[in-house]
Order: structure tokens, then sequence, then C-alpha cells
């Protein structure tokens, strides 16, 4: 009996904290993560998501941006951006409802464990009830974390959008404290998500045999 070996999907992202849950995401449903393309805003995803997108493409690829405060919902979004209602049945491109940091904070009782936030601080739907959730998780740091270096590192000083280690302190946490199925019970976005790589890799293996 032969063992199943693992595919490979290759990662287009807008951040380290997007490249992080990824990569979780992936490891987590027995796909080896491949390089990482982007990484630096989501002006990348939107400017190349149409060429992952082309039929001569043979690598398969998992993409992702956040929904920000944008007035469209993620279908209309991925549509948009593609040109086509539905992208290739080895992309998956995703949108965060309605940023990363709602799905991080979905895992609410490990989130409130490391950054040191009383119980009770997010909401249980964090897809419909944060409608700016990396301005929500510096409100509830700032005002209520017990740990000074969290604060310390993570809030933004000045003109600056985040800490001088938010990005350091996103990736361990998800490393090492995030739950994915914890996660998913407070955000469908997730969830839909994790069902589609779920069905990438059902494709692969078939693809494969």
């Amino acid at each position: 009996m032969t063992s199943e070996v693992s595919p490979t999907v290759y990662v287009v992202c807008e951040d380290r904290p997007q490249q992080a849950v990824m990569r979780k995401i992936l490891l987590s449903r027995g796909i080896i993560p491949g390089r990482t393309y982007g990484c630096n805003g989501y002006g990348f995803i939107k400017t190349n998501i149409r060429r992952y997108n082309q039929p001569t493409v043979k690598m398969p690829f998992f993409a992702l941006t956040d929904l920000d405060d944008r007035n469209i919902c993620p279908g209309r979004l991925v549509e948009e951006w593609l040109g086509v209602p539905t992208p290739r049945p080895d992309l998956v491109f995703r949108v965060a409802v309605r940023e990363i940091e709602s799905w991080l904070m979905a895992d609410s009782d490990h989130f409130q464990e490391y950054f040191g936030i009383p119980y009770g601080n997010i909401p249980k739907n964090v897809d419909d009830e944060i409608s700016d959730p990396k301005i929500h998780l510096f409100d509830i740091i700032g005002r209520t974390s017990r740990k000074g270096d969290i604060k310390r590192e993570v809030l933004p000083r000045g003109k600056a959008r985040i800490g001088p280690l938010y990005n350091d302190h996103m990736e361990k946490y998800v490393y090492n404290y995030w739950d994915i199925d914890a996660a998913r019970q407070r955000s469908r976005s997730l969830s839909r998500t994790v069902e589609r790589i779920d069905d990438l890799k059902d494709l692969l293996l078939q693809q494969s045999n």
C-alpha cells in the first residue's frame, strides 16, 4: 500500500499575519505550503490574481485578501478582481471578513490569553459584529491588556499603522496558540475558507492518482 503524498499549494497574501494564518490552515489540512507571493499589501493580489487564474497555470494557489471597509460582498469582490464569476478549480481565492484580525480574534479564549485581555471583550460573531477588527484589537489591548510588553510592542505609535513588533506577535500567536477549529465557530468566512481548502486537497489528490 502506498502512502498518501501531501500536495503543495502556493500562497498569495497581503502581509505576514495573513501568511501565517494561511500556512497554518494548509498544514492543518495535510497540505505543504509552497512559496509565498505578495506579502506587500492588497495591490499585488488585485494586480496579479487574473494571471494566477489562467488555465495555462499548472500550480495550485491559495490567495487571500481582506474585505476591509469596502462596501461590497466578498463574492462580488472576487468576481470583480478575477473578471469571471469563479476561479479555476485549483485556485482558492478567499476574502477575510473583514480582516485577518477577525479570524485571529475568533478563537477568543486563546486570543484573550495571549494578549492578556479579560474575557468577554470579543463578540460571538466576529464577521458581523466587528466593523473594523484592527481598530477593535488595538482598543481592547490598549484599554484592558494586563501585559505591558504587548501594549508597547503591538499598539501603533505616532503615525504608524501598527506597533513595532505587531507582526511578530501575530505570527507567534498564530503558530503557537490559535486554534482553527475554535475560530471557525465564530467566523463563517474562515469556516468556508477551510472547507474550500479541503475541496482543493481532494482535487489535487485525485489528479495525482
